[in-house]
């Protein structure tokens, strides 16, 4: 099996569908672990304008959610795991 990589290091906060379909589409044989912050821009929650600047955490949000990463998947033969199938 090929040397794991971490993902999506590149794109730190702002990794959007074309560069995650990208990726993915790369990949070589092995285990691979993706970096990245999706979830909600609540600026009541978060008040640090250097944070909210740098994250956006809906893009990344929408581009794991968006529906060509699953046929990329498929095409490629990538299983999505979480790290409770690792052994």
């Amino acid at each position: 099996p090929g040397a794991a990589r971490l993902l999506g290091l590149a794109a730190g906060g702002r990794l959007d569908a074309e560069a995650l379909a990208a990726l993915l589409a790369g990949l070589g044989p092995g285990t691979h672990e993706l970096m990245c912050h999706p979830g909600r821009d609540d600026p009541a929650e978060l008040g640090d304008r250097r944070l909210r600047a740098y994250h956006d955490w809906e893009g990344e949000r929408a581009a794991l959610c968006d529906p060509r990463i699953l046929e990329v998947c498929r095409a490629h033969g990538i299983a999505l795991v979480g790290y409770r199938h690792l052994s």
